[in-house]
């Protein structure tokens, strides 16, 4: 039997090292993409952690809650999840905004919010309720 690379007859030696390695290869490329998409959800859901865990939106999270009219829509807050949002701090002054999906009783809305910060710390300027 003779074997073929490339339309190129060569050895069984040559062709069991030839197949040696290109799964050896392919080793490497797998390895390399799955530790890249790894790394990049890593990122993703520790910016998100950062993001959950700051002043800012712990103060939103406070806002919502106490928030006559969302509580009015919703008959009752069930749990709050974050959508998306973004934090920008220089020295003493802030600026946030959160999209915040809230779970009601008997409906679901969605809310935006924006904080400022200033020497009291966060402070919710817009609230708005998007209840369709």
């Amino acid at each position: 039997m003779q074997f073929h690379i490339n339309n190129v007859p060569v050895s069984k030696d040559d062709y069991d090292t030839h197949l040696q390695n290109r799964k050896k290869r392919n080793k490497i490329i797998v390895l390399v993409v799955s530790t890249i998409i790894v790394g990049i959800f890593g990122f993703y859901f520790g910016v998100i952690a950062l993001v959950k865990n700051s002043d800012a939106y712990r103060k939103a999270e406070e806002e919502i809650f106490k928030n006559k009219q969302v509580l009015d829509i919703t008959s009752g807050i069930r749990s709050i999840s974050f959508g998306n949002g973004s934090v920008e701090i220089e020295g003493e002054k802030g600026d946030a905004e959160f999209f915040i999906e809230v779970e009601g009783v008997k409906k679901d809305i969605d809310v935006y919010i924006h904080l400022k910060k200033n020497k009291k710390g966060w402070e919710a300027d817009i609230i708005d309720i998007d209840n369709t």
